[in-house]
């Protein structure tokens, strides 16, 4: 079934840079029925890391948002830099504490990388704490 996402891509820069106003996004969004948002730890590119900090300072997932995520990639090969097992995994434990969650959907996920990771169902590239 179709459903809308909010690209959370511009979270944490203009109008969406401090707590206030992305509480009043996420009340907006549940009002138009919206309930997941798409983010990255390396979005805004103006200030890295800045939308899931404040998606988790606004508790988004407490008030019912789905988050789904992508871990920090730098443009290296695969196994490479930010590629290698130690660092994606270190980026999605980043994330799940930063977003305040037990758990992140990560749509892009390899499934190499979300076997190597221990995901339980690497189709759905769920990760669990």
């Amino acid at each position: 079934m179709p459903f809308i996402q909010f690209g959370g891509g511009t979270i944490g820069e203009g109008a969406f840079a401090t707590i206030e106003n992305v509480a009043r996004l996420l009340e907006t969004l549940a009002a138009c029925g919206i309930t997941e948002i798409d983010t990255a730890g390396v979005y805004p590119a103006s200030s890295p890391g800045a939308s899931e900090r404040l998606l988790g300072a606004v508790k988004a997932s407490e008030r019912g948002f789905t988050i789904n995520t992508k871990i920090m990639v730098t443009g290296d090969g695969p196994g490479q830099g930010s590629l290698r097992k130690e660092a994606i995994d270190e980026s999605v434990q980043w994330s799940l504490s930063t977003l305040g969650v037990p758990n992140v959907i990560f749509p892009g996920m390899l499934l190499y990388e979300a076997r190597s990771l221990g995901y339980r169902d690497p189709e759905l590239t769920e990760y669990r704490r």
